[in-house]
């Protein structure tokens, strides 16, 4: 498996964070990995539309930077915002 600091940055450049975030968890399964994003959200968001665009795009983007098949991810709202 490629350096999960690598995958980290790659992750957060998908998103332009400006830092790595401590919000996103890699873990190496059987046959790819499997994701877990910690996000916050504002009030009003359509939460399930947001996590499944975050889901897509996120598995596409690293599958196909990796080559490594991204199983599930795992989207968990943490803070909703004003």
């Amino acid at each position: 498996m490629k350096n999960k600091s690598f995958l980290k940055y790659l992750i957060s450049d998908i998103f332009k964070f400006k830092t790595e975030p401590d919000g996103i968890g890699i873990h190496e399964s059987e046959g790819g990995l499997v994701l877990d994003l910690h996000i916050a959200v504002t009030f009003g968001t359509n939460i399930p539309a947001v996590a499944e665009s975050i889901r897509s795009k996120v598995q596409f983007a690293v599958t196909e930077k990796t080559g490594i098949p991204v199983l599930k991810v795992n989207i968990y709202v943490d803070d909703i915002v004003d």
